[in-house]
């Protein structure tokens, strides 16, 4: 068998059943397996950016017309969605 066949693969990691067994210590494919993590999680917190503009956007000209319209933490709870993490003490 060649260093490349994958049935090698299965006996690089631990012997016996448990965490590590069978384990890929390719850095290669470790590398491979990160980078599509990142773009994984990239994606996902583009999606979440999108997703709080636009309820932003939406809520900026939404009107209940009850007291909350008039009420000081409306507008501070907007503040707060604008800017994450500015109102926070240090």
């Amino acid at each position: 068998m060649s260093e490349r066949d994958p049935r090698l693969r299965l006996r690089i990691g631990a012997p016996g059943p448990g965490p590590g067994a069978g384990g890929d210590r390719d850095p290669e494919r470790a590398a491979i397996a990160m980078a599509r993590i990142a773009i994984v999680a990239t994606v996902v917190v583009g999606q979440l950016w999108a997703l709080t503009v636009a309820l932003n956007a939406y809520f900026e000209t939404y009107r209940s017309g009850d007291e909350y319209d008039r009420n000081a933490i409306t507008h501070v709870m907007a503040c707060s969605s604008h800017f994450p993490g500015l109102l926070l003490r240090p």
